[in-house]
Order: C-alpha cells, then structure tokens, then sequence
C-alpha cells in the first residue's frame, strides 16, 4: 500500500482502510514522521485522544514542525489537558505565527483561567487581522468582564467602527461607561443601540440607569418595554419593583419585587394569605442579605398572637441576637429541619401582607437590643476615653455593590481631630487598608456575630458607615449613623437626602456626583462638629 493511496482512503472518509493502510507503512517505516502525524490525527477524528497521543508523540519527536505540533496539542486538548496544549501551541507558534495557533491557545487559557494569556494571544490575532471582528469582540468582552473599562470601550468602539449597526457592541460600551461612572455617556449609548435595533438589553440597562439617575419615571418605561421584549425577566421585573419602591409606591413596588429569587422561593410551600391563623404555625423564610433581616425584623412585633407559632430562619451570625430579642419566636438556621408547617412568608414582605404602605414605617428609636454583658465587656476593654467614641465601617465585599465601598484614605481628613477615638467595626479587612492607620482600635478580634458586634456599638457616640449589615444594626439599635451613600443608592433610601423614615438616629450622606466621597467627607466633618 503507497502513501497516495492511504491518504485517499483518509480524505474520502474511509478511516478504517486509512488506518490500516498507515499501518501497514509503519510496519515498513515505523520512522516515517507524516504518516504517524496522520495517523494520530485518524484516531483524533475517531475520538481516541490516548491513541492519537502516542502516534503524534512520535511524529513531533522525529520532526516538530508547527503542524505536527497543533496536532499534538489538540490531541492534550481533547485530554482535557489544557497546560500541555497551551505548552504545544506555544511551541508551534514558534516555528509558525499563525491567527490558527494563537485561536487555539487562547482557548487554552481560557480553560485555565489565564486571562492575561488569553489577552496576549487575542491581541497577537488582533495584530494580523485587525478587521477580524470576532476578535475585537472577544477583546472588548475580556476587558469588561475583568472590569477594565476604559479598554473595553476602545475595543466596543473599533467593533462599531467595523459594524456600524452594532447595537450589542453600542449596550455593551454603555455598560463600561456605567462601570466608571460616566452616566451621561451611558445613556447615549443605550439610546444609540435603541435606535438601531428595540432590544431587550438596552432597554432594561437604560431602565435601571434612569433609577440610578432617579428618574424613576423614565426607568419603569423603559424595563416594561423591556418585559413586552422578554415578558419572563425576572431581572427586569425586579427593577421595575425597586424603581416603584424607590417612588414610595409600596403596593405596585411589592407587585413585581416579590418576584425575586423564584427559585429560593419555590422552596416554601403555602405563602401566607395575611389572614390570623392561630392554630397554625408561620415560617418566616429570608432571601436577602444579613441587612435585611435585621430592617424587616422590626416588623415581626406585628404578628404577636397571629399564629401558634412562628419559625424564623436566620443567618448563623444573627442567631444569638435574634434569640435573644424574640424569644416567643423559634429561632431557626436553615439547615435545620424546620417543617412542619402551615405557611410561609418571607420576612421582607410583611408589611406588604400586612397592608402597611411607606406612610405606615414604624418609626421606632430602636427595637433590638444588644445583651447588657457584651455591652459591658467591650465598654471595658476598649472604650475607656473621654473623647468621642466613633465607629468606622467602609468596606463590604468589594465584589459586591463596588461603588458601596470607601477607600479608608478617603476617611483620612476626620483622623485629624483631635476630640475623637475611632474603632474599627470591620470584619476581615480584605484589602489591608487599617494596617496604615495605627490610631484606629481594630474591634475585630471580639466581633465573632452580630450580638457582640451590636455591644460593641452600643458604646460608641456615633457610626460612620456605608450602607451595609451593620448599618441596620445599628438603626434597629438606636446609635447615631451617618449613612454614606453612593449617587445611586438603593431604594430604601428613596431621594431623600437627609433623613429616613427606617431609622430616626440617621443622618444620610449621599454623594452629589458618582463615584465622588470626598465630598461626602468633608459634610460628615462638619457634622462631627
């Protein structure tokens, strides 16, 4: 059998008289490098990745040419073997700069998670195909997604450039220009996609910009243009219920908010009619953060004598407090096993069940207490000084809600006064930023759950804080709070700019411009006096 001839066999699609008719040469020539580099790809396109492995093995160590080697690193690849792959495309790159061979290492690094790699390789495509769109996307979408904005909007500007009616590429920008800040261009952008083409993206992301700009108007317009596109959005229902909330329209606010996290909350059999059952037992179920418990809490007074029991699941840091200040309630993780029961309510919607709208807030000037040890331990062994006792808080997780969080340098300015003593109330300093700031007192050691984070505030004069947990802790508490609060705040501050009805012990600091604390800074310096 000649080498013509077996590679007819394979071009035709007959692999079994290919394969053997590679074989049979072997047998003569088992040196011959093309037909083992054939042969291994016959059993790749037979979906034998191990036999394909041996034969290229071979090939690439009698000639490793580019080819023999891409070959190779696919064989890795089907192997799921990613780094031995990406290591053989790398070295065929070497011998040959093909858009091929950087394509296919990209999607290696993809697979490790190498986002520089994978950059290196897209913008070595990008450099040999600069027209090529499917690369500038790739590039655009890469820098979005890693949150480097101001490279992304480049990339989604030359995609428009080649594809003038790029209505993705003109959303997509629109979101970057949110990422920095800039909501002015933001806009344009998602108009510019509108006018192109009616879409479901840039309706809802324009929807929820107007609700950061708080034309909440225009924000509920644009998300039910959204839902006629995609009437299933539960993320465009959502918005529209949060631009509602933040309207102080409670009733159609709730209509489309509490159909948040429908998987959680298919979880829950029977949700409660807003009726008294008191041969029945209530379960109050949570899908929010720890912060939202502990401001719809303030509600649960209202059930007293509603039903014959209420089981209420909490987080595990909320558990001692929450027991210690409903003991009539079952207190409950869960992971526990709390059935049975008769009806389920989520613990942020009762007040919407119970028919009590934005004019009906109960307006407590507290409604939790911290236990009087822990109050006591943490007055002894930090709080023993004559000057202002103030808290700090000014970070959460910096993944979540960014623009929440406060460079602890920007807090700097009130460090000078000489009347006061700051503590930090931060659990896990995850950037380091205290180290830099000897004369704050570090509480973290003590702050194991919210009971003895809540003695700890009950000692200070005030809190200085951003919108976070502890924020409605010390609310519920009664402590005096100056709330910061990013120029597009969440709904439960509604556009007031001073006070709120949640807390009578706030003082609310909302930025004027996005993004700009300093500012905020220098007003709660002047509260401070």
């Amino acid at each position: 059998m000649d080498f013509e001839q077996a590679v007819k066999f394979h071009q035709t699609g007959e692999i079994d008289k290919a394969e053997a008719a590679y074989a049979e040469i072997l047998s003569r020539e088992p040196e011959n490098n093309a037909v083992l580099n054939l042969m291994g790809v016959l059993f790749l396109q037979k979906g034998a990745a191990d036999e394909a492995l041996e034969y290229l093995q071979r090939a690439v160590g009698l000639n490793p040419c580019a080819p023999f080697l891409e070959n190779l690193a696919l064989a890795y690849f089907c192997k799921n073997d990613y780094a031995n792959a990406a290591k053989n495309y790398e070295e065929a790159l070497k011998k040959e700069n093909t858009v091929h061979a950087h394509e296919q290492a990209q999607k290696c690094y993809e697979k490790l998670g190498m986002f520089d790699k994978v950059l290196e390789h897209l913008q070595k495509i990008h450099e040999m195909q600069p027209e090529n769109i499917d690369c500038v996307r790739k590039i655009a979408s890469l820098f979005k997604t890693h949150r480097e904005y101001e490279k992304a909007i480049e990339f989604y500007e030359k995609s428009i450039a080649l594809v003038p009616e790029d209505y993705v590429a003109m959303n997509n920008e629109g979101l970057c220009y949110e990422g920095i800040g800039d909501f002015s261009k933001a806009k344009t952008c998602y108009e510019s996609s509108l006018k192109v083409k009616k879409n479901y993206e840039a309706f809802h992301n324009l929807g929820v910009l107007f609700r950061k700009l708080r034309d909440f108007d225009s924000s509920i317009d644009c998300l039910k243009n959204a839902l006629l596109i995609k009437p299933s959005s539960i993320e465009s229902k959502v918005s529209i219920g949060m631009s509602y909330l933040s309207k102080k329209d409670f009733n159609n606010g709730y209509k489309y908010y509490s159909q948040r996290a429908p998987k959680l909350r298919a979880q829950y059999k029977n949700p409660w009619d807003g009726k008294k059952h008191p041969d029945k037992t209530l379960l109050i179920h949570f899908d929010g953060g720890h912060g939202d418990q502990l401001m719809f809490c303030r509600y649960l007074r209202y059930l007293e004598g509603w039903f014959k029991e209420i089981k209420l699941l909490v987080y595990p840091g909320l558990l001692d407090l929450f027991r210690f200040n409903f003991p009539n309630l079952k207190i409950m993780l869960p992971t526990e096993d709390f059935t049975p029961y008769d009806y389920s309510l989520n613990i942020m919607e009762i007040h919407y069940k119970l028919g009590m709208d934005f004019e009906h807030i109960p307006s407590f000037e507290s409604y939790l207490k911290a236990p009087e040890d822990k109050i006591e331990f943490f007055k002894e062994k930090y709080f023993k000084t004559d000057k202002k006792k103030i808290g700090l808080f000014w970070q959460g997780n910096p993944k979540v809600f960014k623009n929440r969080a406060i460079p602890l340098k920007t807090l700097e300015p009130l460090f000078e006064r000489g009347d006061c003593a700051f503590y930090s109330c931060e659990k896990g300093d995850s950037l380091h930023q205290i180290v830099n700031y000897p004369l704050i007192t570090d509480l973290e050691p003590d702050l194991n759950n919210f009971s003895d984070t809540a003695g700890a505030l009950m000692n200070l004069d005030a809190l200085i804080t951003i919108d976070t947990g502890i924020a409605h802790l010390a609310g519920a508490l009664g402590v005096k709070t100056y709330l910061l609060l990013p120029y597009a705040s969440e709904w439960r501050w509604f556009s007031d700019t001073e006070k709120t009805p949640w807390y009578p012990c706030f003082a609310l600091f909302k930025q004027k411009c996005e993004g700009d604390w300093v500012e905020v800074v220098k007003r709660v310096d002047k509260a401070l006096d």
